[in-house]
Formats: C-alpha cells, sequence, structure tokens
C-alpha cells in the first residue's frame, strides 16, 4: 500500500504522504509514449524516484532473412537512444534504468513490477476505442485493470510543454466515493502536496427524470 495511516501525539489517525520509489514507464516509442515520458520523468525527478523505461518486443523470427531481423534490432536500438536522450536532455536530474521484455506485453510490465518494485506505472495511449485501439490503448487498459499499484495514463491531448516542466498545477479528483476512488484520494492529495497545486474534488450525480424521487443523504 502506497498509503498507510499512523498516529499524531494525540493518538488521532492521520493519513501518511504517498512516496514513490521506483517509476516504470511502459513505452512503445510511439508518438503517444512519448508525450508519457515527461510525466514520468518529472515525477521520478520530483520524488527522487528511480525511473525504468521499459520496452516489450514481439519475439524476432530468425527464420526470416537477415537482413529483415537485423533491420528490426537496428530500429529498436535507435528508438531506445533516442528515448535515453531526451529523458537525459529534458531531465539530467535523471538516469533511467533500461528493461527489455518479449512476448504478451502485460505479463512481462507485470514481472517488471514484481521484481523492481515498481509502486507507479507511467503509460501513454492514443485514446482510440473498438477496432481502432492502438498498442497502447489496449494494453494501457490491461494496465489499469490488473496493476498492484497505481497507474498515470497521458492521453494523446496532453500537453506537452506542462510535462517538460515536470509540474502539475492543478489536479481533478473525479470520485464517486467508491473503494477505488478512497484510494486514490491519498495519491491526489500527495501529488498537490508536493508541487502545491490546486487540488478539485468533482462528483458528478446522477440526472434523475421527472417523477423520479431522491431520498436524502441522511436517511437510513
Amino acid at each position: 500500500m502506497l498509503a498507510a495511516q499512523r498516529k499524531d501525539e494525540n493518538g488521532t489517525q492521520k493519513q501518511k504522504r504517498v512516496a514513490f520509489r521506483n517509476i516504470l514507464l511502459a513505452s512503445d516509442y510511439s508518438a503517444s509514449a512519448n508525450l508519457a515520458m515527461p510525466y514520468a520523468a518529472g515525477m521520478a525527478r520530483s520524488f527522487g524516484a528511480k525511473l525504468y523505461a521499459m520496452h516489450v518486443q514481439e519475439p524476432i523470427n530468425y527464420s526470416l532473412p537477415p537482413d529483415t531481423w537485423q533491420s528490426v534490432e537496428l530500429t529498436r536500438e535507435m528508438e531506445q537512444k533516442f528515448l535515453v536522450e531526451a529523458i537525459q536532455r529534458d531531465f539530467p536530474e535523471v538516469t533511467p534504468h533500461v528493461l527489455h521484455g518479449e512476448g504478451v506485453v502485460w505479463r512481462a510490465i507485470e514481472a517488471a513490477i514484481r521484481k523492481h518494485e515498481i509502486d507507479l506505472v507511467v503509460v501513454g495511449t492514443r485514446g482510440r476505442a473498438g477496432i481502432g485501439k492502438a498498442l497502447l490503448g489496449s494494453v494501457a487498459e490491461e494496465i489499469l485493470r490488473h496493476a498492484p499499484c497505481p497507474v498515470l495514463t497521458v492521453g494523446p491531448q496532453a500537453c506537452h510543454e506542462a510535462g517538460r516542466r515536470g509540474r502539475m498545477a492543478s489536479i481533478l479528483l473525479a470520485t464517486d466515493f467508491g473503494a477505488a476512488s478512497l484510494a486514490a484520494a491519498p495519491i491526489a492529495v500527495s501529488l498537490a502536496e508536493e508541487y502545491q497545486a490546486r487540488l478539485t474534488f468533482l462528483h458528478v450525480k446522477e440526472k434523475r427524470g421527472a417523477g423520479q424521487m431522491e431520498m436524502p443523504c441522511d436517511a437510513a
């Protein structure tokens, strides 16, 4: 658990501030993944965390002509180099640790989460639906549903410059007061404290039709 309880001098339970120690950036080297990079690196810098950059590739078919799979390997090496150089250029305080995976993306990421004690995963998403879902659309959803730690998804409309600054000025916590919302609240509060950001809580009530009664909040 990232959020723990502690007692003050009067014995009152207080929420302990969340801290990230190991952050994993899941990348397929796409434009969407590049948008997520500065957010991951910025948070690593702010929290003094280790940053792991991971790319999961499909197994190479060595039965194909050498020129084919050698070209694939060379392209991946160049993309990895560009990612590392971008992090070091924009965030010189952060040294990324490169991880390699092969096979099913979620399985490889799950193994990395456990091995490196990852407490935050950052992933980009193209924001498409249905058949149009791309790798970091469907995969991001799978990570979000199954990861044992918080997941930060960065959409295609995210501000690149804001990410490069590695700062958050305003945070919105959308809540339905359920278990997931309660788990997200201390993380939102901790981020707001870390960045001295404005924190807004939003609860959207279901719109009721004519003739439908709404029970008062204090009803039994």
